[in-house]
């Protein structure tokens, strides 16, 4: 059946995507330090990673610790709230 009006096709969306792995560009910016600040080729092939990843770990630790103590304080609030609308609307 023949249309009065005219109907184009919807327009195609390409996209390509690219590859962006964080933890290998991570890496190869802890090698590059590492070579800069150590003057001995032997030292960096014996602990390549030693540098870069000392006093890391306490971070993580801490970064999560903020976030679990968040999401405590968000609940405790939210529960005040409802408590508040409970005996506003009873």
């Amino acid at each position: 059946m023949p249309s009065f009006f005219h109907r184009p096709k919807p327009r195609q969306f390409h996209l390509t995507p690219r590859y962006y792995d964080e933890h290998k560009e991570r890496i190869a910016e802890a090698r590059k330090r590492v070579a800069q600040n150590s003057e001995n080729k032997e030292e960096l092939a014996d602990k390549p990673y030693y540098s870069a990843i000392k006093g890391k770990f306490g971070n993580v630790s801490n970064n999560l610790k903020s976030k679990n103590r968040q999401q405590i304080g968000m609940g405790i609030a939210i529960g005040i709230l409802v408590l508040v609308l409970y005996f506003f609307f009873w």
